[in-house]
Parts: structure tokens; C-alpha cells; sequence
């Protein structure tokens, strides 16, 4: 601060009106026995716990933030099963018009494959319907639930990007038939597709590029540091979707209030049930028929949680801080890439 914005502002408080008088708080008489208390256990004695207030009344619903259906924004939803990947993967999908490209979209840690919603309504309007979109959720994310009681829990750069090249694999069989991709990926997702763009062009598949949403390298590692603080300042849960919804905008994690009503739903779960992350999950269809069978804000699969650390009604569906080993390996070798960026 240069010495003369500090003494504008000096001038400016001097002018200031003085502030009213404190009244002095009446004394307690709870505190002389909890005083008398203290002196009893003497100076080694355990530390008095704090007084318990009262729970926060959970606020009503706001119908404002209420959920938005997906099915405006995608032509299918569908449970795509991998098994050599032990996963079953909710895919979002609009196919082409034409024999053209297709968008391949991957979130971020924390969000959903239905973060691209309205990215990929945008698109179809763009082009004409000319490129389609494909996104997807990736796993111990969203509707993605594991398979056979398999584990889901490794997050790692190398598990993601072959998770996402066996699902596209497996959705587009033929690889000389398959329509030109377009990867795209943010934060977390952005290391992914550039890891996975070798893999499908080596197997034979046409990528037309990567693209990766993001901070600048050197920013993001420098916010390493302050990521556990970060964490520390969401809440544990919600009372509702609607606040979860709410809670997202008014905190700037999401700007546009049509997409966190989208999106957010499909981040957090109930946590009223037992059923955990690594069930198994129900009979699903496999990959080849991406129809609309399925009902684009279907929850069947789903999974609840039981959450030791809050009674809120809602809780986050991806444990964030579980992801803290692979935080720093997510950036990756982006302007190495053959592909065009």
C-alpha cells in the first residue's frame, strides 16, 4: 500500500463517526461454576469442553435452486458397463447428425460428467448438430458405480486414463468406423485426456485435438498448499438439494446458476442409507445401445452413503481429500502431445 492511499484512508476514518458504547454483558452465573470447575482439576487436569449450542434449524427448500432435468441437453443417458475395468459408467451422449466428430468431455475431481451440460446444448446449436457430445462420469464420481464389489478408490492419473480409453473402447468397438474425437478435459479431466489421447491414437482412433480447461501450471501448483484449506471451508453437508445448489453459486464454485441446477444433484448423495461406494451395482445394459432407455434424471444407480462426519440430509459424493496423493501428478505433459491443442 503506497503512503498515500494509506494516508487518504487515515483522513477518511479520522472523519468517522465514534462508535456507540458496548454495554457490558451480564455476568453468567453458569460461569463461576464452570470456573470453580476448572480450579478443581487443578493445572494438569484435562481441558474443560466447550459448551454445545444449539443445531442450526435447516432452512426450507428454496424452489429457486431447485433441480434442472439433463434431458434437454443430452439425446441419452446410459449405464455403460466395462468389465475389464470393473465399472459401470453413466454416459451422456448426443450422437453426430452426420457422420462427423464427437465431443468427448471429462469433469473435474468433485463434479460430474453433467458439468458439460449446457456446453453441450451450446455446441448442437453451434454446429448444427454437426459434432456430438459424449460425457462421462468418471469413477467414485456421479452415477459411475463399480462392479462385482470391486474398489473404486484409486484416482490415480494412470487408472482414470485407461478407464476412459477402455469406455471409449467400448462404446466405439471399431476404431476405423468410429467418428473423429475431440477430447476434452477440466482440471483433473484435462490430465486425463492428454494421458489418454496416445492410447487412442496407438489403437487406431482419428483425435482431432485435446483440449484442457484450466488454471496455468505454475498457478495451480502454488495453490497446492492451501488445497486442505480450501477443503476446510466447504460445508460437511446439506439439508437439501436446493442449498447444496445454492451454496454452490452464492460461494462462485459455479457461475452460471442453470448449471449448478444441472449439475450439482449429481454431486452429493443422501446419506440415509447403508449401501456404500463399493457395492455392487444393480444388472445394467451394456455400452452398445446408448438409447434413451434410460431416463436422463434417473438416480437407480446412484449410490447413498452413511457419513460419520455430518447430520445433514445430503453429503459430498466424491471425498475430495482422499484425492490429496494425486493432486500433483494431475499436471501433465499437455504441449508434448502430437495432437493438435
Amino acid at each position: 500500500m503506497s503512503d498515500l492511499y494509506r494516508s487518504a484512508l487515515q483522513a477518511r476514518i479520522s472523519k468517522l463517526p465514534p462508535l456507540p458504547p458496548h454495554p457490558e454483558p451480564d455476568p453468567d452465573p453458569d460461569d463461576d461454576d464452570d470456573e470453580e470447575a476448572r480450579s478443581s482439576l487443578g493445572p494438569m487436569g484435562p481441558p474443560f469442553p466447550p459448551r454445545h449450542t444449539k443445531p442450526a434449524v435447516p432452512k426450507a427448500p428454496n424452489p429457486a435452486f431447485s433441480p434442472l432435468s439433463a434431458a434437454p441437453y443430452f439425446a441419452s443417458a446410459s449405464q455403460v458397463a466395462v468389465p475389464p475395468r470393473h465399472l459401470d459408467f453413466r454416459v451422456y451422449y448426443t450422437p453426430p447428425a452426420s457422420p462427423g466428430a464427437v465431443l468427448v468431455c471429462h469433469h473435474g475431481a468433485g463434479f460430474s460428467a453433467l458439468s458439460f451440460a449446457c456446453l453441450a446444448k451450446e455446441v448442437q446449436d453451434m454446429t448444427g448438430g454437426k459434432l456430438g457430445v459424449l460425457a462421462v462420469d468418471a469413477r467414485r464420481h456421479g452415477k459411475t458405480v463399480p462392479m462385482d464389489g470391486a474398489s473404486d478408490e484409486d484416482l490415480s492419473i494412470g487408472v482414470l486414463t485407461d478407464d476412459l480409453t477402455e469406455l471409449l473402447k467400448t462404446v466405439f468397438p471399431d476404431a476405423k468406423a468410429a467418428p473423429e474425437l475431440l477430447l476434452v478435459g477440466h482440471s483433473m479431466g484435462g490430465a486425463v485426456v492428454v494421458h489418454a489421447c496416445p492410447q487412442l491414437i496407438d489403437a487406431g482412433y482419428s483425435v482431432l485435438g485435446v483440449v484442457v480447461l484450466d488454471v496455468v501450471e505454475g498457478t495451480a501448483l502454488e495453490a497446492l498448499p492451501y488445497m486442505n484449506q480450501i477443503l476446510n471451508a466447504r460445508p460437511d453437508g446439506f439439508d437439501s438439494i436446493e442449498e447444496a445448489v445454492e451454496w454452490h453459486i452464492k460461494a462462485n464454485q459455479i457461475h452460471n446458476p442453470t448449471s449448478a441446477r444441472i449439475s450439482v444433484p449429481a454431486i452429493i448423495v443422501p446419506t440415509t442409507s447403508s449401501q456404500s461406494n463399493t457395492s455392487a451395482s444393480p444388472s445394467t445394459p451394456t455400452s452398445s445401445s446408448l438409447s434413451a432407455s434410460s431416463p436422463l434424471n434417473s438416480s437407480s444407480s446412484s449410490p447413498n452413503f452413511t457419513s460419520p462426519f455430518t447430520t445433514k440430509k445430503y453429503t459430498w459424493r466424491t471425498p475430495l481429500r482422499s484425492t490429496a496423493p494425486y493432486w500433483e501428478s494431475k499436471h501433465s505433459f499437455f504441449l508434448s502431445r502430437v495432437s493438435s491443442r
